[in-house]
């Protein structure tokens, strides 16, 4: 029988306070309700003495660093709900911290009810070689992987792969490769997803969305993307992160966890559609903040408040959470650009319908959009005018980048002898690396360029004649609604 009158209304509204508890119970930060301590760590149920031993260190950090750390607990019953018997179960979580090696795991060991197991993380070789931490990481149950393998090294990680299958594990696999410095997300390698096919095995793989407000490497990151190289990971870098990290000098505000559509992988699926698949699902689960939010409205002239903005994002299917952190303080404008990426998906379906024959946002949907949502049939022409100035502040600064790069070449038969991404950051040094990089892919693609045999080097392709034609299709034009709710498009404007 169903409930009714007043008792089923209260009835109701518990339900749905438990439920909106489930999606954001915290496990650990500043805000964490209970203490976790040594005790805490040795009652739980899984776990190694090493592992406890992290599980320990890591709520301590996250007590210093961090806010809070949330995870939607429903998300990852759901889905774990819709795990085929007898299937391997594969952890795949989005890439943009360090942090993200401990936080499955610290979940998992946190919350034992979720039936996971501890996982086996596929870690790069480079932890191996840091004396001390290397080998802890392996009793922590990561195995090291090489980047750019050899057929060899292919050979002994699928046996590896092929062992733990073979015995059960629960596996943790970064479908990105490498940590995203701009929070895009990178392009899916398959290698790992491969090993996992050949054994024959079925597996169902979770995809993870890991969403912070900022995070422990920040500082590297942006050095990186300002044109400085990757530093090396040594131990004495690594201990000096580490020291200010346990001291609560680096602060990320918040943390969110959120888990996906489960994808299968077996013998017959096609490993590039599983890979693009998980991404979608990870840039689904992917939370904005205040904090990003916050920021964007103080550096782009938008009429529309926080509330606005975050209402917009809801009515797209984005989901907005409450920070702590103070978006009033400096944040620097290629820290903004890289907030955007936690929300900018959300309006590529109006994007791709709003600018149809702009080749710079085309290119970039096509590059970024893992949802690939459908392009909108109709605008309605009382569209609210913000959201395009929204639209305008979002992709502008795209199209300028990619007609940056196109003028950096020349025409076509001019010496190409030094130019590349690195060259032309150099000389714009307040443009994004992202989109200098994406630039030149697609001019590749168009075969108006072409790669040359010395190393991000390129060379004039058949199509160069069609350069000019194709600046001109990547300058911004400010869209026009016509009264039948069509969109059009003013002169060409280079604002």
């Amino acid at each position: 029988m169903e409930p009714s009158g007043r008792g089923a209304s209260t009835l109701t509204r518990m339900e749905a306070l438990d439920e909106a508890n489930s999606r954001e119970t915290c496990i650990g930060g500043r805000s964490a309700p209970k203490p976790r301590g040594i005790s805490w760590a040795i009652r739980q149920p899984n776990g190694t003495a090493v592992i406890r031993l992290f599980g320990y260190v890591v709520a301590k950090v996250l007590r210093r660093a961090a806010d809070s750390v949330t995870v939607d607990l429903a998300s990852f019953e759901s889905a774990l709900t819709r795990v085929p018997e007898g299937t391997l179960v594969v952890i795949a979580p989005s890439h943009r911290s360090y942090m993200d090696f401990l936080l499955c795991s610290y979940l998992f060991f946190d919350q034992p009810q979720l039936g996971v197991a501890i996982p086996h993380i596929a870690a790069a070789e480079e932890f191996s070689r840091i004396p001390v931490i290397g080998r802890l990481f392996e009793k922590a149950q990561a195995f090291f992987v090489k980047r750019g393998m050899r057929r060899k090294d292919y050979a002994e990680l699928r046996e590896r792969i092929a062992d733990l299958v073979k015995r059960r594990q629960t596996l943790q696999v970064f479908i990105e490769g490498t940590r995203s410095r701009s929070r895009q997300f990178l392009r899916p390698k398959h290698g790992l997803l491969r090993c996992l096919q050949e054994t024959g095995q079925p597996a169902t793989i979770l995809p993870v969305a890991l969403s912070y407000d900022r995070v422990t490497e920040e500082a590297s990151f942006l050095r990186e993307l300002a044109g400085r190289s990757k530093p090396k990971m040594r131990l004495r870098t690594l201990s000096i992160w580490t020291t200010r990290l346990m001291r609560g000098k680096i602060k990320i505000g918040r943390v969110h966890i959120a888990c996906g559509t489960p994808i299968m992988l077996d013998e017959f699926a096609r490993l590039r559609d599983v890979a693009e698949a998980i991404n979608g699902q990870l840039q689904a689960q992917t939370v904005t903040t205040t904090l990003h939010l916050g920021s964007f409205l103080k550096a782009n002239q938008i009429d529309g408040d926080l509330d606005w903005l975050s209402s917009m994002l809801k009515l797209r299917g984005g989901q907005v959470l409450t920070s702590e952190s103070d978006f009033g303080r400096a944040i620097s404008p290629l820290l903004e650009r890289c907030m955007r990426y936690h929300w900018i998906h959300l309006f590529y379906a109006e994007a791709r319908t709003l600018f149809p024959d702009n080749a710079a946002i085309q290119h970039h949907i096509s590059l970024n959009g893992y949802l690939q949502s459908p392009a909108l049939t109709e605008l309605p022409p009382s569209a609210d005018p913000r959201v395009l100035q929204l639209l305008h502040a979002l992709f502008e600064p795209i199209c300028q980048n990619y007609v940056m790069v196109i003028d950096s070449l020349g025409k076509p038969g001019d010496s190409l002898e030094g130019i590349n991404a690195a060259s032309v950051l150099l000389k714009n040094p307040s443009s994004f690396l992202p989109d200098i990089e994406a630039a030149f892919d697609a001019l590749v693609k168009r075969r108006i360029l072409a790669h040359a045999q010395e190393p991000r080097s390129y060379r004039w392709g058949r199509c160069a004649p069609e350069l000019a034609d194709f600046r001109r299709s990547c300058v911004f034009r400010y869209p026009l609604m016509a009264v039948d709710g069509a969109p059009r498009q003013t002169e060409e404007s280079e604002a």
